[in-house]
Protein backbone atom coordinates (compact mmCIF):
# COMPACT_ATOMS: atom_id res chain seq x y z
CA UNK A 1 0.00 0.00 0.00
CA UNK A 2 1.35 3.47 -0.84
CA UNK A 3 2.31 6.03 1.75
CA UNK A 4 -0.77 7.76 3.12
CA UNK A 5 0.68 11.23 2.54
CA UNK A 6 1.31 10.91 -1.20
CA UNK A 7 -0.78 9.99 -4.19
CA UNK A 8 0.13 6.47 -5.35
CA UNK A 9 0.47 7.63 -8.98
CA UNK A 10 1.97 11.07 -8.62
CA UNK A 11 1.10 12.25 -12.12
CA UNK A 12 -2.53 10.98 -12.08
CA UNK A 13 -5.54 12.34 -10.20
CA UNK A 14 -5.74 15.00 -7.52
CA UNK A 15 -2.53 16.34 -6.02
CA UNK A 16 -1.51 14.89 -2.65
CA UNK A 17 -1.67 18.40 -1.14
CA UNK A 18 -5.48 18.18 -1.25
CA UNK A 19 -5.54 15.62 1.53
CA UNK A 20 -4.13 12.47 3.04
CA UNK A 21 -4.50 9.41 0.84
CA UNK A 22 -6.65 6.89 2.72
CA UNK A 23 -7.43 4.03 0.36
CA UNK A 24 -8.27 2.82 -3.12
CA UNK A 25 -11.08 0.42 -3.92
CA UNK A 26 -14.68 -0.03 -5.03
CA UNK A 27 -17.45 2.45 -4.20
CA UNK A 28 -21.19 2.01 -4.59
CA UNK A 29 -24.16 4.33 -4.06
CA UNK A 30 -27.39 4.23 -2.14
CA UNK A 31 -30.56 6.15 -2.95
CA UNK A 32 -34.32 6.29 -2.54
CA UNK A 33 -34.62 3.00 -0.62
CA UNK A 34 -32.79 4.62 2.29
CA UNK A 35 -34.55 8.02 2.18
CA UNK A 36 -35.21 9.27 5.70
CA UNK A 37 -33.41 6.38 7.42
CA UNK A 38 -31.43 7.36 10.48
CA UNK A 39 -27.68 7.61 9.82
CA UNK A 40 -24.85 6.90 12.23
CA UNK A 41 -24.38 10.64 12.85
CA UNK A 42 -28.00 10.91 14.07
CA UNK A 43 -29.32 12.71 11.00
CA UNK A 44 -31.71 11.41 8.35
CA UNK A 45 -30.45 10.19 4.98
CA UNK A 46 -30.99 12.64 2.12
CA UNK A 47 -30.07 11.15 -1.24
CA UNK A 48 -29.52 14.66 -2.66
CA UNK A 49 -26.90 15.62 -0.03
CA UNK A 50 -23.19 15.19 -0.75
CA UNK A 51 -22.52 12.49 1.83
CA UNK A 52 -20.87 9.09 2.19
CA UNK A 53 -20.77 6.04 4.40
CA UNK A 54 -17.39 4.64 5.43
CA UNK A 55 -16.66 1.77 7.83
CA UNK A 56 -14.23 3.58 10.12
CA UNK A 57 -13.39 7.18 9.21
CA UNK A 58 -14.67 9.50 11.96
CA UNK A 59 -18.20 10.76 11.36
CA UNK A 60 -18.37 14.30 9.96
CA UNK A 61 -14.96 13.83 8.27
CA UNK A 62 -14.64 15.57 4.91
CA UNK A 63 -13.24 13.45 2.08
CA UNK A 64 -12.27 14.02 -1.51
CA UNK A 65 -13.41 11.09 -3.65
CA UNK A 66 -11.73 10.61 -7.02
CA UNK A 67 -13.36 8.31 -9.60
CA UNK A 68 -10.48 6.48 -11.25
CA UNK A 69 -12.56 5.46 -14.27
CA UNK A 70 -13.40 8.97 -15.47
CA UNK A 71 -11.22 11.33 -13.37
CA UNK A 72 -14.24 13.09 -11.76
CA UNK A 73 -13.91 14.26 -8.17
CA UNK A 74 -16.32 15.31 -5.39
CA UNK A 75 -16.09 16.54 -1.80
CA UNK A 76 -18.26 14.56 0.63
CA UNK A 77 -18.91 14.40 4.34
CA UNK A 78 -18.90 11.02 6.09
CA UNK A 79 -22.26 10.80 7.87
CA UNK A 80 -22.91 7.08 8.04
CA UNK A 81 -21.34 3.63 8.38
CA UNK A 82 -21.02 1.12 5.58
CA UNK A 83 -20.80 -0.33 3.06
CA UNK A 84 -21.86 -3.74 4.28
CA UNK A 85 -21.77 -5.56 0.94
CA UNK A 86 -18.89 -7.20 -0.84
CA UNK A 87 -15.42 -5.71 -0.76
CA UNK A 88 -16.53 -2.11 -1.13
CA UNK A 89 -14.78 0.69 0.71
CA UNK A 90 -17.36 3.49 0.37
CA UNK A 91 -21.07 4.09 -0.20
CA UNK A 92 -21.95 7.51 -1.60
CA UNK A 93 -25.26 9.30 -1.89
CA UNK A 94 -27.22 9.37 -5.15
CA UNK A 95 -26.17 13.01 -5.69
CA UNK A 96 -22.49 12.12 -5.27
CA UNK A 97 -22.77 9.12 -7.59
CA UNK A 98 -24.45 11.32 -10.18
CA UNK A 99 -21.60 13.86 -10.04
CA UNK A 100 -19.05 11.03 -10.15
CA UNK A 101 -21.00 9.64 -13.13
CA UNK A 102 -21.53 6.03 -12.07
CA UNK A 103 -25.29 5.80 -11.43
CA UNK A 104 -25.88 3.33 -14.30
CA UNK A 105 -22.89 1.12 -13.47
CA UNK A 106 -23.69 0.98 -9.74
CA UNK A 107 -20.05 0.80 -8.66
CA UNK A 108 -16.74 2.37 -9.62
CA UNK A 109 -13.10 2.37 -8.58
CA UNK A 110 -12.18 5.33 -6.36
CA UNK A 111 -9.48 6.85 -4.24
CA UNK A 112 -10.38 8.50 -0.95
CA UNK A 113 -8.45 11.43 0.51
CA UNK A 114 -9.14 12.68 4.04
CA UNK A 115 -9.35 16.47 4.24
CA UNK A 116 -8.94 18.52 7.38
CA UNK A 117 -12.35 19.82 8.47
CA UNK A 118 -11.63 23.48 7.67
CA UNK A 119 -10.33 22.65 4.20
CA UNK A 120 -13.28 20.32 3.54
CA UNK A 121 -15.88 22.90 4.59
CA UNK A 122 -14.21 25.59 2.47
CA UNK A 123 -13.97 23.40 -0.63
CA UNK A 124 -17.60 22.29 -0.20
CA UNK A 125 -18.69 25.92 0.15
CA UNK A 126 -16.67 26.99 -2.90
CA UNK A 127 -18.16 24.20 -5.01
CA UNK A 128 -21.74 25.12 -3.99
CA UNK A 129 -21.15 28.75 -5.03
CA UNK A 130 -20.20 27.77 -8.60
Amino acid sequence: MPSKDTHPDSDVGPPASLGIFIERGKASWYGAGFKGHKMANGGRYNMYAMTAAHPNLPLQTWVLVHNLRNNKTVILQVTDRGPYTGKRILDVSYAAAKQLDFIAKGTTEVEIYKLDNNHGKQLDSDIRLQ
